[in-house]
């Protein structure tokens, strides 16, 4: 039990330092508490298709958002390339933003960071 203790991190060693020890007798005992508070977790795979309709949201950076996008698209499966990220997260870009990342050639999200940082000073907005 030792070693799953070590594997646990954030919310999951929150539960698992609020049970009463007591109640496991056995290693299935707790394995099956564990399932069962898990559960809800172990949904279908995600698919690039469920990212189309992620938008910035008015309070965060373009930054931000680049982030929180690319973040959640590294749970879809089969994962894509990073190539393939990027053009999908162009694709799904709105006005200004669209026209000018299209003709990039990032390979990176690092680099469509720097690029919006450089269009903000390009068209002096605050936010594009």
């Amino acid at each position: 039990m030792r070693l799953f203790i070590q594997s646990l991190s954030r919310l999951a060693l929150v539960w698992y330092t609020k049970q009463n020890f007591r109640k496991w007798h056995t290693w299935e005992d707790m394995t099956r508490d564990f399932v069962k508070q898990y559960e809800f977790n172990k949904g279908d795979d995600l698919h690039i298709d469920d990212f189309l309709k992620v938008k910035k949201m008015s309070h965060e950076s373009f930054q931000e958002y680049v982030i929180r996008w690319r973040l959640e698209a590294s749970k879809i499966h089969p994962s894509l390339t990073e190539e393939e990220l990027i053009s999908t997260f162009i694709q799904i870009q709105e006005g200004l933003y669209y026209d000018k990342l299209l003709g990039t050639s990032a390979h990176n999200f690092s680099n469509l960071i720097k690029l919006e940082k450089r269009l903000k000073m390009l068209f002096k907005v605050e936010e594009l």
